[in-house]
């Protein structure tokens, strides 16, 4: 059995196991009286899209490379009415932005009366993405929403332009796989008759009455990163702390995490670390978690003290502003914890609402006009810190506000050369005179931020020269997009594959869709009999660039760039670094790995003989263990997944544990399985082997697994051993043996440590079993 090596990983590349990785099955629209909400992007296209489709937004008289700006979503309330709305930003002037607001209504779905007198769905992708020719995607399930109405607003430099929105074919707004016509995932398209009501004030670019093409991946959960704004001025919005809390040290800055997640299922997930400004030793980790989504834009009357508006009164669109509060959202139902770090170790404080109730959307943190949160708490100091001074008990009220962002979270390791279009790869940094064949000895991370910095991080070690070990840490700035006004820096793109692989040869990559850093810093630090050596590291020229296909390697997400290299420090034993060091050519494989929501894979009969829908079962203990929202599986990039969140038993809510199960020794979908997997507790017609979707080739595994269980509420001084028990941990399509949807699974040995506190003990008498489903996008 060939293991994973440390920075090896791999996804499945067929299109349903990408739309499951994406999807955690396949999600459907609302139907009956439960309100859906979707997070709406850009789409990516997909190897079933046509030749030269773009993910970009037309607008008639301005630009046809408008693209989704985060926030974005598909609302539909049940009664017959949906809505679209977010803000689109044009790629090549970021400051032309227009605010979209959408009113769909008569939905038409599978199975209603009317559904098959539809006449004509635009169904764009090649033909073989269609089932009629075997394909995965079937535009009898999809749902088309009629428009009611809608308009384009102004932003930025566009602020006073306004278009009203009509629908300019019969099929309005279609939703559903392969929707969008350029992946076969969940999306949707529309095309609009814009008519113009009024210019920019600027003068700077006109619309006209057209056509407007607008097409969106659509998602299950929205998941952005906090970060720290300026402010804009022009709105009256200033700079604050992250976290104002006055009893308990004044103001806190969001140091780490700070992923803030909506879901589907109404629910708010935000978690990070804090530091007091001035006093970076005085931490918290923060989390909440809020319910019970109240979407404005469906005339549900905000809780009471909502909105909160900070802005200017002329920022807000009764005032001919941008802002517009009845595209917000609020959570009354609200509660956290801080957890103290470092020299507040110890210490936790309750979180409630105040005096008004969370707000998200473009404007609700009261400091810029992007998308932004913010809420009111009450605090409750219930542990003091272990060593430093006590917090005092009448902690009052703190105020958090975070501006939002997206982030690419991946893995970074050497790229492996495609034979038909790659001229380099099986390196991922070459320094002349030390080694021309570093390659990844440990995961890389590689993460760019919502602030258009990025951060990468990387273990290297050559495989020629053993002795040669250094860790690569970077932190790269000064972005700049293909489309944006200026143009590309000197020298780039750096075109490294062969001829035939861009689209000016008909090939499938494109330079235009590249993105570039210009600043690099960071350090290069000797490890082994390489440590003490230092070098400092800036950007060479040409610059990093970044996408599909820029590094040179093959048609796969990558990044290239060189490196200027200098001394600091010499190693400490061993033959010294000449000194001035040549330039560093740095070529990485890029590829997304991070969190996905852990929930209960719910048992489809048609597929499987197993019972129920527990994600957890302990039998002596109990059969009906559900996942509390906010679980999450973390998969690491040097070949770990750590399970985490708490279950609860659906017959009684104060029977809880909180759950972690560690896994590492990952064998990826193209190494030999471990011993007894995959473990196949489906049907054999669902498996493709038989005909069937769900195929356990593209699978990943964890050799080793071990974790606890620790009791909450009733069950309070429980703790439950688990470890590994049969087939190894598997991950993929299907992998839950309940469902198709991407899951996992898994038996574990039970041990139970200690009894509860109170109450009868526990007294498990057999294996546990796990399956679950997992959702891309959560915290």
């Amino acid at each position: 059995m060939q293991l994973r090596h440390p920075h090896r990983s791999a996804v499945a590349t067929s299109a349903l196991a990408l739309l499951a990785a994406c999807h955690g099955g396949s999600p459907s629209p609302a139907s009956g009286s439960v309100p859906a909400y979707w997070s709406a992007s850009d789409s990516t296209p997909g190897p079933f899209a046509q030749p030269g489709a773009a993910a970009l937004i037309t607008v008639p008289g301005l630009g046809n490379d408008f693209t989704f700006a985060p926030g974005a979503s598909l609302v539909d309330d049940a009664s017959g009415r949906a809505f679209l709305v977010g803000v689109l930003e044009r790629r090549s002037v970021p400051a032309e932005r227009l605010a979209v607001s959408l009113r769909l209504a008569n939905p038409l779905r599978p199975g209603q009366p009317n559904y098959d007198a539809l006449a004509s769905p635009r169904a764009d992708l090649a033909p073989s993405a269609y089932v009629a020719a075997g394909g995965p995607v079937d535009v009898r399930t999809w749902t088309y929403y009629g428009i009611a109405g809608g308009e384009l607003r102004g932003l930025g430099t566009l602020a006073g332009a306004l278009f009203d929105l009509a629908a300019a074919d019969a099929t309005g707004v279609q939703l559903g796989i392969g929707a969008d016509n350029l992946a076969v995932a969940l999306g949707a398209s529309v095309q609009l008759a814009a008519v113009v009501v009024s210019q920019p004030q600027s003068g700077a670019s006109t619309g006209a009455d057209g056509t407007v093409l607008m097409a969106c991946a659509v998602r299950t959960s929205d998941r952005t990163y906090a970060i720290t704004s300026a402010g804009d001025a022009a709105l009256g919005g200033l700079p604050r702390a992250a976290l104002s809390m006055p009893a308990l040290g004044g103001d806190f800055e969001v140091v780490a995490g700070g992923a803030f997640s909506e879901r589907s299922d109404g629910m708010v997930h935000f978690d990070a670390i804090l530091a007091a400004t001035g006093a970076p030793e005085r931490r918290f980790a923060l989390t909440l978690l809020g319910r019970a989504r109240i979407e404005a834009i469906g005339g549900a009357p905000p809780p009471l003290g909502s909105p909160h508006l900070e802005l200017s009164p002329l920022a807000y669109r009764q005032s001919g502003g941008p802002i517009d509060v009845a595209t917000w959202r609020y959570y009354p139902d609200l509660d956290g914890r801080l957890h103290g770090l470092d020299t507040l170790a110890g210490a936790e404080v309750r979180l409630r609402n105040g005096a008004f109730a969370l707000q998200a959307g473009y404007g609700a943190n009261g400091i810029d006009g992007a998308l932004g949160a913010s809420v009111a708490l009450e605090l409750d100091v219930v542990a003091q810190p272990l060593a430093a001074p006590p917090l005092p008990l009448n902690a009052g009220t703190g105020e958090l506000r975070v501006a939002l962002r997206r982030a690419y979270i991946a893995t970074a390791e050497e790229p492996i050369m495609d034979p038909v279009y790659g001229t380099v790869g099986g390196f991922a940094l070459q320094i002349p005179g030390i080694a021309d064949d570093f390659t990844a000895a440990t995961g890389g991370e590689f993460c760019e931020r919502g602030d258009e910095a990025a951060e990468l991080y990387l273990e290297l070690r050559s495989l020629s020269s053993p002795a040669e070990q250094w860790v690569l840490d970077l932190v790269l700035g000064g972005r700049v997009d293909a489309g944006e006004a200026g143009g590309v820096p000197a020298g780039s793109p750096v075109l490294g594959l062969t001829a035939g692989a861009y689209v000016d040869n008909g090939g499938p990559i494109d330079p235009d869709r590249w993105h570039y850093y210009t600043l690099v810093t960071g350090q290069l630090r000797g490890l082994g009999p390489r440590a003490g050596a230092v070098v400092a590291v800036s950007s060479g020229v040409p610059v990093t660039q970044i996408g599909r296909g820029a590094n040179g390697s093959n048609l796969e997400f990558g990044l290239w760039g060189t490196l200027q290299l200098a001394v600091v420090t010499q190693p400490s034993s061993g033959p010294p670094l000449v000194d001035p060091l040549p330039a560093g050519e740095l070529v990485l494989h890029v590829e997304r790995l991070g969190n996905r929501c852990v929930i209960a894979a719910q048992r489809d009969a048609v597929l499987t003989p197993l019972l129920g829908d527990a994600a957890f079962t302990l039998p002596g203990i109990g059969s009906d263990f559900v996942f509390q929202p906010g679980a999450t599986l973390s998969e690491s990039a040097d070949g770990r997944a750590d399970l985490r969140g708490v279950l609860v038993r659906t017959s009684n809510a104060s029977q809880r544990f909180l759950v972690e199960l560690r896994s590492n020794g990952r064998v990826d979908h193209h190494e030999v399985p471990p011993a007894g997997s995959p473990n196949l507790e489906m049907y054999p017609s669902a498996y493709v082997s038989a005909g069937g979707r769900v195929d356990p080739a593209m699978w990943h595994y964890y050799l080793e697994s071990d974790g606890t269980l620790l009791g909450l509420d009733a069950w309070r001084g429980a703790s439950v051993r688990l470890t590994r028990s049969g087939p190894a941990l598997q991950v993929g399509a299907g992998a839950n043996n309940k469902n198709a949807g991407y899951g996992a699974s898994i038996g574990l040995v039970v041990e139970v440590l200690s009894q509860p506190d109170v109450g009868p003990a526990l007294d498990s008498n057999g294996d546990a079993d796990l399956n679950v489903n997992l959702l891309d996008g959560c915290p």
